[in-house]
């Protein structure tokens, strides 16, 4: 599988995965999400750090957001120079949302991240990139079920913050093939005598 969970393509490529037993290059080789399951901020202040009284609020800023934006950054940074210039001058920039909430195990697995075309304050075309997210409180358990006992066979579904979070690899991929497509693009303008090709 290209991702924990099934990761089907993103709207905006699903229409190309009819061709993509004919290897045209227009589908993403990269794993399109990581769908993660990690502790929430209040949990880890409470249980890992014996913190007393800390807030769900903790857990408000978009965690899912800024692990993306890490990943992007991560491959621009990483990315070989003449690939990051190419990318300055010709690419769609990523920018990060804020993240998608969801109520109850099933809405998340379903969802996935979102690409939208989007223009920012410069006035320049981006792809901005909008995460699915589900928390849980400390108390889960006994804000949603009130005085109904958890079974002793369900896990306590409480302490989590669940994120779909852009593999790095995707980003990577963004930044050498899939940005340049609206500037650089083959239906774009004709191919050169001679074409340098920068790996």
């Amino acid at each position: 599988s290209q991702g924990y969970w099934d990761d089907a393509q993103p709207s905006w490529f699903a229409w190309r995965e009819i061709f993509d037993s004919f290897d045209t290059g227009f589908i993403a080789t990269s794993a399109e999400e990581l769908g993660t399951k990690l502790a929430s901020r209040q949990c880890t202040l409470i249980q890992g750090l014996g913190e007393a009284n800390v807030s769900f609020s903790v857990d408000d800023p978009s965690f899912c957001a800024q692990a993306n934006k890490k990943a992007y950054e991560w491959a621009v940074d990483t990315a070989a120079p003449a690939t990051t210039g190419r990318f300055g001058k010709h690419g769609t920039r990523l920018v990060f949302a804020d993240d998608i909430p969801k109520q109850g195990g099933p809405f998340f697995l379903d969802a996935h991240l979102q690409f939208n075309e989007a223009v920012d304050e410069m006035g320049d075309t981006v792809m901005s990139v909008a995460a699915p997210m589900q928390k849980t409180e400390i108390d889960y358990w006994k804000r949603h079920f009130g005085p109904i006992p958890r079974p002793s066979f369900i896990p306590d579904p409480g302490c989590f913050h669940y994120c779909k979070l852009l593999s790095p690899a995707r980003a990577m991929e963004w930044i050498y093939v899939d940005s340049l497509r609206a500037k650089r693009g083959l239906h774009l303008q004709a191919l050169p005598a001679q074409t340098e090709v920068v790996i």
